[in-house]
């Protein structure tokens, strides 16, 4: 399992070694300071592990009509498993409001979630 980064670099090392592109994390970094304000946003201890979690599930979002519906549940288990992450009723919730606000922000922006492209 991954641990918090330390810096954004060790954080390009750790999507290097999950086998993103240079071309994807150059996308991640463009995205990541894209807002007004430049500072990464803080993630505390407790939630790395659902966040890691959440993020190695952005390719299991379930679309319809062009419009994401959800993450496929039947893939999280084995995405946790492969990641060395223990699932537990706790995380599977975190999990679960981490999707809820993104399709919220979904549905405001009228947006899909992105795909990279390799």
């Amino acid at each position: 399992m991954l641990s918090p980064p330390s810096s954004t670099s060790e954080l390009e090392q750790s999507l290097q070694q999950l086998g993103a592109s240079k071309k994807q994390i150059n996308a991640w970094k463009n995205n990541l300071f894209a807002t007004t304000d430049t500072k990464p946003m803080p993630i505390a201890k407790q939630n790395w592990q659902a966040l890691n979690l959440f993020l190695l599930l952005a390719t299991q979002w379930r679309i319809f009509a062009d419009k994401p519906t959800g993450i496929d549940y039947s893939a999280i288990t084995p995405t946790a498993r492969l990641a060395g992450i223990a699932l537990s009723p706790a995380l599977f919730e975190q999990i679960r409001r981490m999707e809820q606000v993104a399709l919220d922000i979904f549905g405001r922006k009228q947006v899909q979630p992105k795909r990279l492209e390799g």
